[in-house]
């Protein structure tokens, strides 16, 4: 498989029905993947039209329009089409070839950065440099230009990228749709069937956890499940649930947090920004991300489900359905750890001389601080 013929699996599997489209020597590979495929191509006389009938199958269905040019003027024929778009709040994706990798940056025939050009006009506009970024770069333009507000997000394809062979088979996930809103009943209830099915969950807290407003929702949920939680650098700690904290996780994977997470069959991050913990997660488990914004998809962390909108709404919602059954063996693998955690917090008091040693500093604070304290 080629990139140009990935590329028409994703819209595949995005339910894409129709591409209008007109073709030029740099598109050619993808105008011949589309012939054996389900979508239907519809040749257009201008790319301008190209871009207002996507327009029309945006607004009509709700999912990106999909339109297809070629490099150059073809590019730059869309911008009126994808500015209505984009104003308008209709969705379409609009890809427009470019030269090959070697000529980008020389004067030759069609050779235009339209990353350069389409950004007024859109949502989102990324060139595809490598075929290993396809399913990251498409999944987040079809996001872009579905979410929220709806407009044009564009994708532009160079010429030895869609003939570039494709690794593997792509996902269904790239560019699918986030249910939004705090608690929305389809979303939530398929995280908690993903929750409950696991036998090694594990939950991972970000930084958005670090909320004050989210305590209470955030201590019912970790007690409710009653399964191990670790936390990010800026994510909540100990008090959360005390008996089930297994640590922070490391900068360089090497804590005890990060053996369990590696043991997980299920993972589910609660407020976690992929920028805070370098870790290829969703390549080993099920992932259920609970966020205030649609994650931004990445071959590390391409969640399986999301529950997106307020925390504190989504996780009072999720919690009462969830009835978790751990495998034993994994919660006393938890149970051990956080037990580590207790230890070394306490060997603190035994640690004397200067300069004054980490545990010691963290045993004299614990000490004084209460759940009313502020640090």
């Amino acid at each position: 498989m080629d990139g140009a013929q990935a590329l028409v699996r994703m819209l595949e599997n995005h339910g894409v029905t129709h591409v209008f489209g007109i073709t030029g020597a740099k598109v050619d590979s993808e105008f011949i993947a589309l012939l054996d495929s389900s979508i239907e191509l519809v040749l257009c006389r201008h790319g301008q039209n190209a871009a207002f009938m996507a327009q029309a199958m945006g607004r009509i269905t709700g999912k990106v329009g999909v339109c297809l040019v070629t490099s150059g003027p073809g590019v730059t024929n869309l911008v009126t089409g994808l500015a209505t778009d984009t104003s308008e709040g209709n969705p379409v994706l609009a890809i427009g070839a470019e030269v090959p990798l070697d000529n980008r940056f020389k004067h030759t025939h069609q050779a235009l950065d339209g990353v350069d050009v389409i950004p007024p006009a859109t949502k989102c506009a990324e060139s595809e440099l490598t075929i290993h970024s396809l399913p990251e770069i498409f999944g987040n333009a079809v996001r872009a230009a579905e979410s929220g507000r709806p407009g044009a997000a564009f994708l532009g394809f160079p010429k030895d990228v869609g003939l570039a062979e494709f690794p593997g088979e792509p996902s269904i996930a790239w560019g699918r749709a986030t249910p939004m809103g705090a608690d929305h009943p389809v979303a939530t209830t398929k995280a908690a069937e993903l929750i409950d099915s696991a036998r090694q969950p594990v939950l991972l807290l970000g930084m958005q956890a670090s909320q004050p407003a989210l305590a209470t929702s955030l201590q019912s949920l970790s007690q409710r499940a009653a399964i191990p939680y670790c936390a990010t650098f800026q994510g909540k700690g100990l008090w959360a649930s005390p008996e089930h904290f297994v640590g922070r996780v490391g900068l360089f994977r090497n804590h005890r947090a990060d053996r369990l997470l590696d043991a997980a069959d299920c993972v589910i991050t609660v407020g976690f920004d992929a920028i805070e913990y370098d870790s290829s997660i969703s390549n080993t488990c099920t992932v259920v991300a609970i966020d205030v914004e649609s994650i931004q998809q990445g071959q590390a962390f391409l969640p399986t489900a999301e529950l997106i909108g307020d925390l504190a709404g989504t996780l009072d919602g999720l919690a009462p359905q969830l009835n978790v059954s751990v495998e034993e063996t994994f919660r006393r693998s938890g149970d051990a750890l956080t037990a580590e955690v207790r230890s070394t917090a306490t060997e603190g008091a035994f640690m004397h001389g200067w300069p004054i040693h980490p545990p010691r500093e963290i045993y004299e604070l614990q000490q004084v601080v209460t759940p009313e304290t502020t640090v």
